[in-house]
């Protein structure tokens, strides 16, 4: 790893015999009596990380929606959504195993909603813009079509967890067999016009649901009859244990009875969007502040008050329920009783509440700010490696596979004027150590730069602890 060259001014520090010269001293997660001290083992683990580098990379022509043209498969292959093609690949090699030419359709692309059970789920449209969509799907082994349906809207499909295609249908919403298309379900809101958009917000196993229309919002019975009907909502709507969670009037957070609509609880702080849920609770923003809520009974657990220039957004939440939330110049994970922070990890990036993305894999998050991704290990709170592109490109957007490869997609300069972009696959298995003298070897001198109250370690930047 090299130094980043946008930590401010820094100067360069002598050769050290070993890292715990340096590490016996630092801290994760901010300075003062709060700060972790770091284990000089681990900072030795991340300076042998090996830097990230590609193995394999393709040129894709034209792509609709950066964040919705890769998709990596259990079998050990990935898919690469482009203009009138589907091209699947293996994934250790890059080399094709299979083309899909769309003809006269235009493929979207594909995200990780629309793979299951060895099944590709193909949104697509003609070229004329004559609103002939159709769901395609496709076995992922050899690309051949196992069925093809039309489709109301082309942003209207979803596929569920156990493989059941929804989508909207008119008036209503209809649900198909994976395996072969045919019909399960069909639930038609019977007091809107034909011609009334009807948005599917929510759904159960056994097909009870949530839709809206532009001037309301039902809850259907799994046989489509109308159980009630509130405000309208713009935002979140899901069904949690007590109920269904929503907007009401697409202001106030509510909590309604699943079967009757009785209001149980509403947000005591009035007008909030709903950001994200977790099993327990619910965040929600007012302008520049964020809110956590009890789910159980609507009261607000913690805040955290914002500027328009420093407030605080949740980038993501841990299977566990730990938010990560972006504010200034750190990633924090907090606790979601408290909202206090349990590490804090200091980034090379202003204002990363509204420029940075996030994805998580296990143990590692992954953020980016385009000009590079950052590595960050939940455990530790500790930031363990990075991928700095090439000059002169940006990186649009990254996806995860499960067997540790990363997908990164690369716009640059000299493409932009006809939107191609670059596909770069990283593998993220380290290297077997090696064993002996080799193993132990120190950092170079020229990797450490030290600063009254932080040191850059590797590229790491770590602050001080304040004694």
């Amino acid at each position: 790893m090299r130094m980043s060259g946008d930590l401010g001014q820094v100067t360069r520090a002598k050769p050290v015999d070993a890292p715990g010269t340096v590490t016996d001293s630092v801290s994760i997660g901010g300075g003062g009596s709060g700060g972790r001290k770091i284990d000089p083992a681990l900072i030795r683990e991340v300076f042998h990380r090996p830097e990230l580098k590609t193995i394999w990379k393709m040129m894709i022509p034209f792509s609709y929606g950066h964040d919705r043209a890769v998709l990596p498969m259990e079998d050990g292959s990935v898919c690469v959504g482009t203009y009138h093609q589907m091209t699947c690949l293996d994934a250790g090699t890059g080399k094709v195993r299979w083309t899909r030419e769309g003809i006269d359709d235009y493929f979207g692309g594909v995200d990780d909603s629309d793979y299951h059970g060895g099944r590709l789920y193909i949104r697509l449209h003609d070229v004329d813009h004559s609103n002939n969509n159709h769901v395609q799907v496709l076995d992922a082994l050899d690309g051949n079509e196992k069925w093809k349906h039309p489709l109301a809207d082309y942003e209207c499909l979803r596929v569920s967890d156990d493989g059941d295609v929804r989508m909207r249908e008119k008036n209503g919403f209809v649900v198909l067999d994976g395996n072969d298309g045919t019909e399960k379900k069909k639930v038609i809101l019977k007091e809107v016009g034909d011609d009334t958009y009807v948005e599917l917000k929510a759904l159960k196993k056994d097909y009870a649901s949530v839709v809206c229309t532009p001037a309301d919002m039902y809850a259907l019975s799994p046989d489509g009859e109308v159980l009630w009907k509130g405000g309208k909502t713009f935002g979140a709507a899901a069904f949690v244990d007590r109920g269904v969670v929503c907007e009401d009037k697409g202001e106030f957070p509510v909590l309604r009875d699943s079967q009757s609509g009785e209001i149980l609880w509403k947000s005591p702080k009035g007008k909030l969007r709903i950001d994200r849920l977790s099993d327990r609770e619910l965040y929600g923003c007012d302008i520049y502040d964020l809110y956590c809520l009890d789910l159980s009974d609507g009261h607000v657990k913690w805040s955290l008050k914002g500027e328009q220039d420093h407030y605080s957004v949740i980038k993501a939440i841990d299977p566990d329920g730990t938010p990560y939330v972006a504010r200034g110049n750190r990633m924090e994970a907090l606790d979601p009783e408290t909202g206090k922070p349990r590490w804090s990890v200091p980034l090379p990036v202003e204002q990363t509440e509204r420029r940075l993305s996030a994805k998580q894999q296990g143990d590692m998050l992954y953020l980016s700010d385009s000009r590079r991704l950052y590595i960050v290990d939940v455990k530790q709170g500790l930031m363990v490696n990075q991928y700095v592109p090439e000059e002169g490109s940006e990186i649009t957007s990254y996806t995860l596979s499960p067997d540790e490869k990363l997908y990164v997609q690369l716009s640059q300069q000299k493409h932009k004027h006809d939107g191609s972009s670059v596909l770069h696959c990283i593998d993220l298995k380290p290297p077997s150590a090696k064993a002996g003298k080799d193993q132990a070897q120190d950092p170079p001198g020229e990797s450490i730069v030290e600063m009254d109250d932080w040191v850059v370690i590797g590229g790491i930047r770590i602050e001080r602890e304040q004694r």
